[in-house]
């Protein structure tokens, strides 16, 4: 059975194969692909940098027979309507095999297989990777190995190689589609690779080396799990924030970009939304990047009446240059009126949409003051906001 996405066209140029159909027999009985990682399973991680990268055109996901109905669950309508779903093969050149002849026909120039099993890749990597592709017809990122690597063998004789010119080999890994078909084709039944790069190799052929991220580790074990998760609490950052405005009649209520039918409004200098304010200010306050106002005053002219959608979307280009994206966030909007409670779900849905974040990892809930101060008399509306960020 295939999930197709039926955007695919003849103008894809940079295609994403994500490798999703291992047997993960060393995680026991354990699909790793689909076991949860910080709240989410473990291929989304992958997906979501691609699906956030504009140089990517086309996505295939290459499952098994077993998890292809979990995978598909898991994807929001949404990404379902960017990314294709194939059934992949027991081994992995076949399931490369089948996600090139899905392609062959759209034409794509370049391909990016990426192994789903590594989640904390650098997202910077994608555009290196593309760049390299116009000098090679084949890049890909290492790492230096620094440990002592011993050689045992069947005898138990041991010896001590020279690990001065030793790399680990990761993904994504990027290939010129022409080049990479006409390899895959030509080794198929001849030749058993761990990865692509090895028929380029077998080929002699220059490709290009990047630098890799000592964190892009793949989950082979299911302790792997508990180890990633280790070191990335180190790369955890929080950030707090609130915001208050003034309700006036005739005014237009935007909360979390979603205009809500009410008789009062938000005053403020831009659109006045309290909720998009206050994810921003987080946001900055987690990657010490200030606050909303050093970099939209009110005093400034030109942000009067703003959509709060645009300061959201440059904050987010603050945090994608520092290599963070965020991990959860959780907003409380204090109002007495209008009520909110039928809102909230459709709120979360578009701070989601906006954040390209998953809607479990989002949470929006609504309060009163019971009727104390300015709030409470149905003239004011507050919102706090915390949000965990991730260094990648």
């Amino acid at each position: 059975m295939i999930f197709v996405n039926h955007n695919l066209s003849n103008n894809s140029k940079n295609c994403v194969i994500l490798l999703c159909a291992g047997k993960s027999k060393r995680m026991g009985k354990y699909d790793k692909t689909t076991s949860e990682f910080n709240s989410k399973p473990l291929f989304l991680h992958s997906l979501e940098k691609f699906l956030s990268n504009d140089h990517i055109d086309e996505i295939v996901i290459v499952a098994s027979k077993q998890n292809k109905e979990a995978i598909k669950e898991n994807l929001s309508n949404c990404q379902l309507s960017r990314v294709t779903i194939i059934e992949g093969s027991n081994e992995r050149k076949g399931s490369v095999s089948n996600a090139i002849n899905y392609f062959a026909s759209f034409k794509p120039k370049n391909i990016i297989i990426h192994d789903s099993a590594r989640p904390f890749f650098n997202p910077q990597i994608i555009n290196e990777g593309i760049k390299q592709l116009k000098k090679y017809s084949c890049a890909f990122p290492v790492t230096k190995v620094v440990d002592t690597v011993k050689k045992i063998d069947d005898k138990k004789t041991l010896s001590t190689i020279d690990r001065s010119n030793l790399y680990f080999s990761q993904t994504p890994q990027f290939f010129n589609f022409y080049k990479l078909s006409e390899l895959v084709t030509k080794y198929m039944n001849n030749f058993d690779y761990t990865d692509e790069v090895q028929l380029f190799e077998k080929e002699n052929l220059k490709v290009g080396i990047i630098d890799g991220n000592i964190l892009n580790h793949k989950i082979t074990y299911k302790d792997d799990l508990i180890e990633l998760d280790n070191l990335n609490y180190k790369s955890n950052f929080t950030g707090i924030s609130s915001d208050v405005h003034k309700l006036k009649k005739g005014e237009k209520l935007y909360l979390g970009g979603l205009l809500i039918p009410s008789e009062k409004g938000l005053l403020g200098h831009s659109d006045g939304d309290v909720v998009l304010h206050a994810i921003c200010d987080a946001i900055l306050g987690a990657s010490s990047n200030g606050d909303l106002g050093k970099y939209y005053p009110s005093s400034n002219q030109k942000w009067k009446n703003a959509s709060s959608k645009l300061f959201l979307k440059n904050t987010l280009e603050l945090i994608k240059k520092d290599n963070k994206q965020i991990k959860n966030i959780d907003i409380q909007i204090i109002i007495q009126e209008p009520k909110l409670a039928e809102y909230l779900e459709s709120i979360e849905g578009n701070i989601g949409k906006l954040l390209n974040l998953n809607s479990e990892n989002i949470n929006v809930k609504v309060t009163t003051t019971d009727k104390l101060g300015l709030i409470g008399s149905g003239d004011g509306i507050g919102t706090l906001c915390a949000v965990n960020l991730i260094k990648l």
